[in-house]
């Protein structure tokens, strides 16, 4: 009974503990952002390596970290196959 309870509580915190997607301008002339690196655990990590990808450059690379879960992975991973919402998908929504 407890291992079961035990079970199901980290089965929750995995589905639902919010993860982060790195998105970033790579052309400065453009206002498309692309995915740079998916699922990372942490605002604070997603922002210290888009911080390292500006090193480069600095100043100059635009980047948004946006907030998922894998719940949301899941719950929209059924629109992917109707063309309606496809290209919606591609589009990153400003936060």
């Amino acid at each position: 009974m407890k291992f079961t309870l035990l079970a199901t509580a980290l089965v929750i915190v995995y589905i639902f503990f919010p993860i982060y997607d790195l998105y970033v301008i790579k052309d400065p002339f453009s206002d498309d952002y692309t995915l740079e690196k998916q699922g990372i655990y942490l605002e604070k990590n997603c922002l210290q390596q888009a911080q390292s990808l500006d090193k480069a450059s600095p100043g100059t690379l635009r980047y948004r970290c946006r907030k998922t879960s894998k719940w949301a992975g899941m719950r929209d991973s059924y629109t992917r196959y109707n063309p309606e919402i496809r290209d919606a998908q591609n589009h990153v929504p400003n936060d």
